[in-house]
């Protein structure tokens, strides 16, 4: 109930639209009916896997991925049960979750999905409830921040990156006293800082729609007051580190270690997981457009001390389980942050044929199960399903037709539509999308050789009433892209009959700013772009 309606959808192209969102339907079913008494997770069904608590289940990216595919789908009440089953029995008030090790980058991740949880459904109950454990989480992320504020100058690259296991399996190290793998990964940074931002706005928010919420409001202004110098910090610490050559520029994946293969004098491989470490990094939106591309270029090109094969299968980051130096799998249960990042440094052809290649090639074919990770070679055999990596599907649709920058807050309505999609005759047409500013329907009919012509009606009634609460605006701008074949070049915009002159040809864009949202009405519901 509330979940987004998929209608009418392209198949040209060799890409079914229709299929797509069947595959991407299946895996949010599926994440609910793997669940132990509706909320409580698992990580998979595999004998082994099935360990409650303190095995598999409380693998932090069960949480982190379940509530995305939730929200971004609008299963809000599905969202609210697994926020609520993951606070009350998964996170203390020190900020530690029910699992054999923390992946501190993760713990970033969860502070911006509980800002999620509350941007979407503008519900604070659970935020209020467990203020002290979300207090918690950010304090043992401040405190490591703190103590690397300390230990190092400002000219030193490692200098306010905190440290932490970016694998949870590597819990033995810091049990043994020997926490050699506890290292300044920048996805630690990166995520800490959208999770202190995000999770601080939301906050304030709260007490300011309830002034006797002051625990919040005090929590809320800690964590704003801390993001902007750590996201400084961040940036300085990979320009500093940034290694030119061959035409490439490699940006290591730990802060002070020159290196974006292998680690050298870690006590475990487990340390040298740059997949994973990427992937989280550019799931936080710190990372700017060209570092993006630049470290996509990396990929592309080179390999890094120590690995065979190349470090992308199919546009996917390959390496297999604790070896990035086979670079035979798909690495699927944590690529979600790789395509958000691609996305926000616009290369949609990169997105899109990670996409692909993970629908087509990483999940189990007419059943649609997604091991964790997937040998090219499919008659080798993958490791147990996995909930996040099954994810992976529903997440990416939506963001292929909707999508939030991350920095400006631009709503994006078809930045990553395939071409062949917006070909003559072709329809496009989904109900009911969530945003964090209410919800949308979109529909797109192409005439675009009969007529040279592209009608769009965007029907927002949520999004044009304005302001329903102090935590609810209006996105900076909306952004309609439509990315036809051939690339042809937009000539003209009318909304509403009346030409409307903020398009852009280059970028295949119009913009529409969020304050005259209210004011166009109707106008949006008769959009034609012509060529």
């Amino acid at each position: 109930e509330g979940t987004m309606s998929v209608g009418r959808l392209p198949t040209a192209g060799g890409v079914d639209g229709g299929l797509l969102s069947r595959h991407a339907q299946h895996a949010l079913v599926l994440d609910m009916i793997t669940r132990n008494s509706v909320w409580f997770p698992r990580y998979g069904t595999y004998p082994g896997y099935e360990q409650p608590g303190v095995g598999a289940d409380g693998f932090q990216e069960i949480f982190t991925a379940s509530m995305m595919a939730a929200l971004e789908w609008g299963n809000f009440d599905f969202a609210t049960g697994v926020l609520e089953n993951w606070l009350r029995y998964f996170v203390g008030k020190n900020g530690f979750v029910l699992y054999r090790g923390v992946e501190m980058a993760q713990q970033g991740r969860m502070l911006t999905m509980f800002a999620q949880h509350y941007r979407y459904t503008h519900n604070p109950a659970l935020l209020i409830k467990y203020i002290d454990k979300v207090q918690g989480v950010g304090g043992m992320l401040l405190d490591r921040r703190n103590r690397a504020l300390e230990a190092f100058p400002a000219n030193d690259s490692r200098h306010g990156m905190p440290t932490g296991n970016d694998e949870a399996d590597l819990f033995w190290t810091t049990i043994k006293g020997h926490p050699d793998t506890e290292l300044p990964y920048i996805s630690i940074a990166a995520e800490m800082w959208r999770g202190l931002r995000d999770c601080g706005a939301a906050l304030q928010a709260i007490a300011t729609a309830d002034p006797s919420q002051t625990q919040a409001a005090e929590v809320g202004r800690a964590f704003s007051a801390a993001a902007p110098a750590l996201l400084d910090d961040l940036r300085q610490s990979m320009q500093r580190d940034a290694i030119q050559g061959n035409g490439t520029v490699c940006h290591p994946y730990v802060a002070g270690i020159p290196e974006c293969g292998f680690l050298p004098h870690a006590s475990s491989n487990r340390a040298s997981e740059p997949w994973r470490t990427y992937a989280e990094a550019l799931y936080s939106g710190a990372i700017d457009p060209q570092s993006v591309r630049e470290i996509l270029e990396w990929h592309q090109l080179e390999q890094g001390s120590g690995v065979r094969g190349s470090r992308l299968k199919l546009g996917v980051l390959s390496g297999c389980g604790g070896d990035v130096s086979c670079g035979d799998s798909l690495e699927t249960f944590t690529i979600h942050g790789f395509g958000y990042g691609l996305l926000q440094a616009d290369l949609i052809e990169p997105f899109l044929l990670q996409y692909y290649a993970l629908v087509a090639h990483a999940y189990t074919r007419g059943t649609f199960i997604a091991p964790e990770s997937t040998p090219i070679d499919r008659t080798h055999a993958s490791p147990s399903f996995a909930t996040p990596a099954g994810l992976t599907s529903p997440i990416f649709f939506k963001w292929l037709f909707v999508y939030e920058e991350p920095m400006d807050h631009t709503l994006w309505i078809g930045k990553a539509i395939p071409r062949p999609w917006l070909a003559e005759g072709e329809v496009i047409d989904l109900q009911e999308i969530p945003t964090a500013y209410g919800r949308l329907s979109v529909r797109i009919e192409s005439r675009v050789q009969s007529t040279k012509a592209v009608h769009i009606n965007v029907s927002a009634t949520t999004l044009l009433d304005g302001p329903r609460s102090p935590n609810q605006r209006f996105p900076q701008t909306l952004v309609l892209r439509l990315r036809v074949p051939e690339s042809l070049p937009m000539t003209s915009v009318t909304l509403g009959g009346r030409p409307w002159m903020e398009f852009n040809a280059s970028c295949e864009c119009v913009s529409i700013p969020g304050d005259r949202l209210a004011d166009l009405g109707a106008a949006l519901q008769d959009i034609v772009v012509g060529y």
